[in-house]
């Protein structure tokens, strides 16, 4: 509130050039912008994706460790690897499958899921989003075998224009992409260290 009050308060004194005294609230301004909303709560356990205004879908995970793993900006080509519908809500199998459970767990982690302890922690990079310096892991997965990763920042992948692998057709177009931006090739997945293979 107080932000949006200094920020009128300049736009008037700039377009009228002449000093205007506009009260403030008594009160001092935070130490850190307060954002008046309140965390959803976690997601249900209906469904693999989740579908909002996009681009590309949240996948959601739920192992039996607890927690869950989130895949965010996923699209054709995370899906098709995944064997989710493109189109529709893929449900989740009953609870009392854990093998199945497992296995999809770890097709996520495959291509640089997150695993998330407490929904609150997921609220908050929602809401604030990534910094420039966390973690941008991108995965594909050639035919070949093997595994290319693109593990950098966030602000070394806006530099480099790493928005392009949303553009990729398949996943080898994908890994072409991957080594085009300076990904790095394993030949044994399990040596990558970026991902969670265990």
């Amino acid at each position: 509130m107080l932000s949006c009050i200094l920020i009128i308060r300049t736009i008037i004194l700039h377009q009228l050039n002449t000093p205007i005294i506009i009260p403030l609230p008594d009160n001092p301004a935070p130490e850190k912008d307060i954002i008046d909303c309140i965390p959803s709560p976690p997601p249900e356990r209906q469904s693999w994706a989740a579908f909002g205004t996009g681009p590309g879908t949240r996948v959601y995970g739920y192992p039996s460790k607890g927690g869950y793993y989130r895949l965010d900006d996923c699209l054709g080509i995370e899906l098709d690897f995944l064997g989710l519908d493109r189109f529709n809500v893929t449900r989740h199998p009953p609870e009392s499958d854990p093998e199945w459970q497992a296995k999809e767990d770890a097709h996520l982690r495959h291509l640089g899921a997150t695993w998330v302890k407490y929904h609150d922690d997921d609220f908050w990079f929602t809401v604030e989003g990534p910094e420039d310096s966390d973690p941008y892991t991108k995965v594909g997965w050639p035919a070949a075998g093997g595994v290319w990763v693109l593990h950098i920042t966030y602000g070394e992948a806006w530099k480099r224009g790493a928005a392009i692998l949303y553009n990729a057709r398949d996943m080898e177009e994908r890994c072409e992409l991957i080594k085009r931006l300076g990904g790095e090739f394993f030949e044994d997945p399990n040596d990558c260290p970026y991902l969670d293979l265990s």
